[in-house]
């Protein structure tokens, strides 16, 4: 297994936990489409815990850009 593999599983494992725990918060806490704004307070506020900067968008939507050390293609993730 290469080295990029083995970082991947490693991170996977250490926050395995938080990752269910907002996955069932936000399963608990339903909302209605394009009524998140509960959902995109929340993920704000998430992102902000992780040091990263977001904005809202579109009455619910959150956009976070993460910036790399190393050049390269952009990726873009989509959550529903």
């Amino acid at each position: 297994m290469d080295e990029l593999s083995k970082q991947i599983k490693r991170l996977s494992r250490k926050f395995l936990a938080e990752i269910i725990e907002i996955r069932q918060h936000l399963h608990q806490h339903p909302e209605l489409s394009f009524k998140e704004e509960n959902t995109g307070r929340f993920i704000t506020q998430k992102l902000g815990q992780w040091g990263l900067e977001s904005e809202r968008i579109a009455d619910t939507g959150v956009i976070a850009t993460i910036v790399g050390d190393l050049p390269g293609s952009d990726v873009v993730l989509r959550a529903d």
